[in-house]
């Protein structure tokens, strides 16, 4: 009997053992596929693109480079075809542009917290000329004139009373580098970590300091010199709230602000900063870097797990990396060091660019359902989406850092959208060392299809959708929550049945926003428009009750 139990259970087993190998293609090293909805018509933040710096020591190195050299790398950072199509370009606002006696330098040098200002300006043109579009600048030391002991850093904050003179001095930054070297910057930190003050260049801030010098200094500074950027702050972690809530809880400092940007250092997880969203500003991760300097697939790997998060948790619509160029040899950038007449690519010059390279500006992120899924190792497989609204197209970016075995299966179910087939591009460790190979199409059956991420891999899946149906008719258009718009001259008349706080934008017909309000809790509002073309239909989406609405509106 007892024999006979054995061989049955024995049978139980091997029956049990192939079912389960043929759910999964009879390849033990393959998880059973979890299912994933794309939601098409789920729409969330505007994707600006994502980036790096130019700025300190960093100029040297790069500048150190032959000429043929860093056009090649300029090419692979900035192009959207050759390259991976980073967009940003952050540089070092110098602290020593003007001296004591009042005269303007604009080939500073100040050491290793400035390093040549003209190796920065030669390294943003060049750029430029590679295909970055978007540049903006942060101070790491303050003038030191304008501070206490009249040092560069660990000399404490800027007296106040030249809080008025630093905003003049920002100004003419701004406005200098634009008509002497043709750098258009879109936007000015205040401070690169305000809690930051090291010997060789700081400036610390409290977080009431950021506030009032940005609401009574700063912004009305620039809108006196006519200098149109966004105002960036406050560029600490994501668990050091106490530099940006001030800014962000004072109504009349929050219309100042534009973008909100933290850093992604060790210890701080994204949140979701609900009010700064709804009240309209950009959230942005602007700098990381260096995790246990490290260049293998697991690094690569965490960063673009760390994108996934802010993405999908912190709703970011950039993300940006330290450096460019690794000119210190210790993993702090995407391509570098020169060595043996090459320069060495980094993996995770590879894994960023499963992001830069297909989610483009103007992109949006559309959730997922669920948006990760439990790799075999334990870790956790991280999933997100965008589109382009008018023109359908979208990529689905998937990060399998897990070293575990079997490596995960997903199943992937449109939801509101069609699309007969999705190219995967794939970066993986494991076995074979591939960097962002194309794959053969994907055909998606009845709105669905299959995949096999490896592990320590990310794949990127791109494809056509359906664009944006945009009405050619006028609409004063009632909404589901009993909420019309119209337009009038200089604005939108819009009115609530059951007011109640809320945000709104504005998108173009190429699915660009092209203004923000936030909506007061009154039955009647009139929301004022910038100057737009005539004869083109425009999109108000209101948002409120945890839930968003569409209205048509010609212009």
């Amino acid at each position: 009997m007892k024999s006979g139990g054995r061989m049955k259970n024995h049978f139980l087993s091997s029956l049990s053992c192939a079912l389960f190998l043929a759910l999964i293609g009879a390849n033990p090293r393959i998880a059973p596929a979890a299912d994933v909805t794309i939601n098409w018509n789920d729409t969330r933040q505007e994707i600006t693109g994502f980036g790096a710096g130019w700025e300190n020591e960093l100029g040297a190195f790069a500048m150190a480079l032959p000429q043929a050299v860093r056009t090649q790398m300029m090419t692979m950072l900035f192009d959207s075809v050759q390259g991976i199509g980073l967009t940003y370009v952050r540089t070092h606002m110098p602290p020593d542009l003007l001296d004591a006696s009042g005269t303007w330098n604009w080939n500073s040098t100040s050491g290793r917290i400035a390093g040549k200002a003209m190796d920065q300006v030669t390294l943003m043109q060049e750029s430029q000329k590679a295909g970055a579009t978007k540049f903006w600048a942060a101070p790491w030391a303050a003038v030191p004139m304008y501070k206490a002991n009249a040092v560069y850093g660990g000399g404490g904050p800027i007296l106040r009373s030249h809080y008025q003179d630093y905003a003049n001095y920002m100004s003419r930054f701004i406005r200098e580098y634009k008509t002497r070297f043709g750098i258009p910057f879109m936007g000015i930190s205040v401070q690169n970590e305000p809690q930051f003050d090291p010997t060789y260049g700081g400036c610390p801030w409290t977080g009431a300091d950021i506030r009032d010098y940005i609401r009574d200094y700063l912004y009305p500074t620039l809108k006196r010199d006519s200098v149109n950027i966004s105002i960036i702050a406050a560029e600490s972690n994501w668990s050091e709230t106490q530099y940006i809530f001030p800014t962000v809880d004072d109504p009349n400092a929050l219309k100042c602000l534009d973008i909100v940007a933290f850093h992604n250092y060790i210890g701080s997880t994204p949140f979701n900063y609900a009010k700064a969203i709804n009240a309209g500003k950009q959230i942005w991760m602007s700098e990381i870097s260096k995790s246990g300097r490290d260049d293998g697939y697991g690094a690569a790997g965490n960063y673009a797990n760390q994108i996934w998060q802010n993405m999908t948790i912190g709703e970011t619509s950039s993300w940006q990396y330290w450096w460019f160029y690794d000119g210190f040899k210790d993993n702090s950038g995407f391509i570098g060091p020169y060595e043996n007449n090459q320069l060495v690519i980094k993996r995770l010059y590879w894994w960023i660019g499963h992001y830069s390279k297909f989610v483009r500006p103007g992109y949006r992120r559309i959730t997922t359902t669920p948006s990760s899924t439990r790799a075999a190792g334990g870790g956790n497989v991280g999933i997100s989406a965008y589109k382009y609204p008018s023109t359908g197209r979208f990529a689905i970016v998937v990060n399998n850092p897990d070293a575990g075995k079997p490596a995960t299966s997903n199943t992937y179910h449109f939801n509101g959208v069609a699309p007969a087939s999705v190219t995967p591009y794939l970066s993986t460790g494991e076995n074979a060392n591939q960097n962002m190979v194309k794959q053969a199409d994907i055909p998606v059956v009845n709105g669905a299809f299959t995949y096999t991420v490896p592990n320590v891999s990310i794949a990127t899946f791109v494809g056509q959708g359906t664009p944006v149906a945009v009405e050619d008719r006028p609409a004063i258009q009632r909404s589901r929550t009993l909420a019309s718009a119209v337009q009038i001259p200089g604005g939108i008349r819009l009115r609530m049945q059951s007011p109640a706080a809320a945000r709104a934008m504005l998108v173009d017909p190429a699915g660009k926003i092209v203004q923000y309000w936030t909506i007061k809790a009154v039955s009647a509002q009139v929301l004022p428009i910038p100057s737009l073309a005539t004869g083109r239909v425009y999109l108000l989406r209101l948002t409120y009750a945890n839930r968003s609405e569409n209205v048509m509106l010609f212009n």
